[in-house]
């Protein structure tokens, strides 16, 4: 959630510093944008900015200085250390949104495609909250609640609009995915999710304005996965039918589509999304992830800083699934399924009542079908985030009640893939990862004690660079980045 501070006590944009405007405009930009915006330039864009890796790393004349919106894709990189900076920016930017979604929204059309679609029975919609709310929005959707006459409520799920999400029509794809998964579960298996009533996207002609997604509303608190019985985790991952791994459409309710999460897509030079997948192996499945950031760092979208040690990395990656695929040390029997899994599993996607019944399991827009090896790996809120940060791959004390769990219920093959699960943790992390977070290096050496050929040492993450440059030494793609990085440090 953006709100850090009440949005009421957040001063006038036009009382902000300079450096703070840039913040905001950077925090309030949105991400559709694939090309350069600066005359005459028809580059790829750095993700996340508006301007290609030339211009974003290009600085002023001497007695000149750069507009606003051509600084925009530096405020990406820029060391904020000051905190109340931030937070006004950040509360700042959160007000932009609310207000330019409450233009947007047609609540009176809104409520009365909801009566409608229960034989004329009067609602009301609660107004957008322009002031700091309970809990009516997170960090990717916010959600109007829908008061019928007899007392029945509805929330309309509606995509926010910021720096953090994908624009049209990427986003279009993961509200038609979510439906057509939410109504999967709910017709064939006997997950507890919220009933579809409608969905409509903006150019549907309904009137209201924005993407949609009408559903029940669920009152119900969020669980604590490290409290959850076996029977209770079991319901985040469910076998299907489809032998492929992919999202699941409307087109094809019982089918698997292409992928629909927001780093598993392209753009064509004509503006055309190129969606991956579906995929029949899961090494093709892993290796298209990450040949597509190895695509972008090559056209200068991501690793705007270091390319290099980005390419270094995603080759390195690369290779390492092919010699070693994933599941390769199971001692189980090969299983050429893929299961579907809610991929956000904090575990605040399961919601309980008072007694720790489940009421509901929402927030399906992430959904897709993985080999088992990713599917059952413990879900993530099991995994001490610190220890994990730091490398170190022993099981969490939950991940081992959980496999004493599974043990005790007969289901030995499972507690072996939550035992082995470290690695599939650690490369859906490591693919398109922050390598200048402070902690990447510590994170990035538990993916290599995992590697075969680290087992009696690990490197630094130095020592492993210098070992990746000797081995990759004759990559061409390499060896360009590698002078447009230092030419890039011999200018700064």
């Amino acid at each position: 959630m953006l709100a850090a501070v009440p949005i009421s006590s957040i001063p006038s944009i036009s009382s902000f510093t300079p450096q703070l405007r840039l913040i905001l405009t950077y925090i309030h930009s949105n991400m559709a944008a694939t090309r350069c915006t600066r005359p005459g330039c028809n580059n790829w864009a750095v993700t996340g900015s508006n301007t290609c890796h030339i211009h974003w790393n290009s600085k002023p004349k001497a007695g000149t200085t750069a507009s606003e919106p051509e600084q925009v894709a530096t405020v990406r990189f820029v060391n904020i250390t000051d905190w109340e900076l931030w937070v006004k920016a950040d509360g700042q930017a959160l007000k932009l949104e609310l207000q330019q979604l409450a233009s947007q929204v047609n609540l009176q059309c809104l409520s009365e495609t909801a009566s409608a679609l229960r034989s004329g029975i009067g609602c009301v919609c609660d107004p957008i909250a322009l002031s700091d709310g309970p809990t009516n929005f997170g960090g990717r959707h916010y959600h109007i609640t829908i008061h019928f006459d007899d007392g029945v409520k509805w929330i309309a799920r509606i995509s926010r609009d910021h720096v953090g999400i994908p624009g049209s029509p990427q986003r279009e794809r993961v509200l038609l995915s979510e439906v057509a998964t939410m109504n999967f579960l709910r017709h064939n298996t006997k997950v507890s999710v919220p009933a579809v009533h409608d969905f409509a996207l903006a150019e549907d002609g309904k009137g209201v304005g924005v993407n949609y997604i009408l559903m029940d509303y669920v009152d119900g608190q969020p669980m604590r996965l490290e409290e959850a019985t076996i029977e209770q985790q079991e319901r985040s991952s469910m076998p299907i039918l489809s032998p492929s791994i992919g999202s699941l459409t409307l087109e094809k309710p019982e089918d698997v589509g292409p992928l629909i999460h927001d780093d598993v897509a392209d753009f064509n030079s004509t503006g055309n999304l190129v969606p991956l997948g579906p995929f029949t192996d899961a090494t093709e499945y892993y290796k298209a992830r990450i040949e597509l950031v190895t695509s972008f760092i090559c056209r200068r979208q991501l690793y705007a800083r270091n390319p290099a040690d980005g390419y270094l990395l995603h080759r390195y990656l690369a290779d390492s699934i092919v010699s070693t695929p994933v599941g390769s040390g199971s001692s189980g029997v090969h299983d050429s399924r893929f299961y579907l899994k809610h991929m956000d599993d904090k575990g605040d996607q399961i919601l309980v009542d008072r007694d720790f019944n489940i009421v509901s399991v929402i927030d399906w827009e992430w959904a897709q079908t993985c080999p088992r090896e990713e599917a059952f790996a413990a879900p993530l809120g099991l995994v001490e985030v610190i220890p994990f940060y730091e490398g170190d791959n022993s099981l969490s004390g939950y991940e081992q009640t959980f496999v004493k769990i599974l043990e005790a219920k007969g289901r030995g093959d499972l507690a072996d893939l939550v035992r082995m699960g470290r690695r599939t943790q650690r490369l859906d992390v490591m693919i398109g990862g922050d390598i200048e977070d402070v902690s990447f290096k510590e994170l990035f050496s538990g993916y290599l004690k995992l590697d075969p050929a680290y087992t009696e040492k690990c490197p630094s993450w130095e020592e492993w660079k210098a070992a990746m440059l000797l081995k990759y030494g004759g990559d061409e793609d390499l060896a360009k980045l590698l002078q447009e990085q230092a030419a890039a440090e011999a200018s700064n």
